[in-house]
């Protein structure tokens, strides 16, 4: 019966051992858990602080040269030429109403529009002799 009893503790020993084992296990694969969790969190927070989103505070400023325009001051100051290049550009590109003028008949060193003009000249003489 001795054999017995000491077989039954080796093996309530041995469960012991095992169960200590095994939750030595889960102790460090939690803590292996939190540890990759919280290096995800420092690098997302690290990632987060370093790009603008809604809560970062970016100065902006009027675009001059553009009407109801915000840009970023940053940019702006870093580049300011290469903005004008940009914007001139940009302008240049637009379509423009070119009106053609021509020297008012009658009147020193003024222009009017030759469309006008050509439309009804009678018109026009008629002003300039009731502006007289």
């Amino acid at each position: 019966m001795g054999n017995n009893g000491s077989t039954q503790n080796d093996t309530q020993t041995e469960e012991d051992s095992s169960s200590y084992a095994k939750a030595a296990k889960v102790a460090g694969a939690v803590a292996a858990g939190v540890g990759v969790l919280a290096g995800a969190v420092a690098l997302l927070s690290t990632v987060a602080s370093e790009q603008p989103g809604p809560t970062a505070k970016v100065k902006t400023m009027k675009a001059p040269g553009r009407e109801d325009t915000r840009i970023s001051r940053d940019h702006f100051e870093g580049n300011a030429q290469q903005y004008f290049q940009e914007l001139y550009y940009e302008m240049k590109k637009r379509p423009t109403a070119k009106v053609k003028t021509m020297k008012a008949p009658g009147r020193k060193g003024t222009r009017i529009s030759r469309d006008d003009f050509e439309g009804n000249p009678k018109r026009y003489f008629q002003e300039l002799r009731n502006k007289k």
